[in-house]
């Protein structure tokens, strides 16, 4: 019995815990493919061994939630999706050293708009809630690095001038991404 309070009070204590959050879209298809290479291909001329391969995304908000929020964001995302129909997204060139970090330039901002409008209502109910607003990015773009010196920038600059980068593909979904600690 005392085991079992201990358990269903540590479980309530951490449903009231604060993650962060991100709203992303992995790119698929042929352009995601191509994005992925190109990821790779930075990953092999800089960076072998020292760090792990990351994954290619754009991310459209970040925001701090409780986990009990958690299902009621989902659903909510997913009546959102339901009522989006796919879109292209086009990559074109790379973006100058933004946040740190690689990215790939999204040609039109538009539908991204759209979606942020249409979340609104997650806004509002994380706000209820007691934490701060979602942060909307104003202009996504595709991270293709996180991080990045200023030398494998300079390197980078080089590539994009002698072979420019061009892919696009379908957003089919959004991702809710949550941040865990160790």
């Amino acid at each position: 019995q005392a085991a079992r309070f201990v358990w269903q009070q540590q479980a309530a204590e951490k449903s009231w815990q604060e993650k962060d959050y991100s709203l992303v879209i992995f790119p698929e298809g042929d352009g995601g493919e191509r994005v992925k290479q190109l990821a790779g291909k930075f990953h092999r001329n800089f960076r072998t061994g020292l760090y792990p391969q990351e994954v290619p995304l754009i991310e459209l908000a970040a925001f701090r939630a409780r986990e009990a929020m958690e299902d009621t964001l989902i659903r909510w995302i997913q009546r959102v999706c339901h009522m989006q129909r796919r879109f292209q997204v086009q990559l074109n060139g790379f973006c100058e050293k933004h946040n740190g970090g690689l990215y790939l330039q999204v040609q039109d901002q538009r539908p991204f708009t759209k979606i942020a409008g249409s979340l609104t209502v997650v806004d509002q109910y994380i706000q209820s809630c007691g934490s701060p607003p979602v942060e909307w990015m104003p202009s996504p773009q595709c991270r293709v690095i996180n991080s990045i010196t200023t030398n494998e920038y300079d390197q980078t600059k080089k590539w994009f001038s002698a072979e420019p980068f061009q892919a696009d593909f379908f957003v089919h979904s959004l991702v809710l991404l949550k941040q865990v600690s160790d």
